[in-house]
């Protein structure tokens, strides 16, 4: 079973904080895989750091334990509730990059950052990530 790890964010609002994947129309979450030797908390950490330029090691986040993702793969999550005004899209910045297939330029893996109201991130989101999300609605909420 291969393991994703990632950061939810919330403001006080109750919108979420998504990273556009490059060239697609998707939004996500900041996640991916764990480097050798990290545990899911270590590589949530660093995956918002490196999509969206974020030290989320400085606000307070609740293990929300290991999610059925997708087949194959579970997602750890980490969240948290900040003020926006603690974090502005207009300042992110993605600092790991990934090799175009036909042009091999390289792109950062996200290219654009939002506050994203809770009723509009399911249609931004990918299935499966909806579906995760989506289930632990009400534990999000509670922050």
């Amino acid at each position: 079973m291969q393991l994703s790890c990632g950061v939810v964010l919330l403001d006080e609002n109750n919108r979420m904080f998504l990273v556009r994947a490059t060239g697609t129309e998707r939004w996500d979450i900041p996640k991916g895989l764990p480097d050798p030797g990290e545990v899911p908390l270590e590589a949530a950490l660093r995956e918002a750091k490196e999509e969206a330029g974020i030290d989320a090691s400085q606000w307070p986040l609740v293990d929300l334990g290991e999610q059925d993702y997708l087949t194959g793969k579970h997602l750890h999550l980490f969240a948290g509730r900040i003020e926006s005004s603690l974090l502005d899209p207009a300042k992110c910045r993605c600092t790991s990059f990934f090799e175009h297939h036909r042009t091999k330029e390289l792109l950062p893996e996200a290219d654009a950052f939002a506050w994203v109201e809770w009723d509009a991130w399911p249609e931004r989101v990918g299935k499966g990530l909806r579906k995760t999300l989506q289930r632990l609605g009400e534990r999000l909420l509670a922050l």
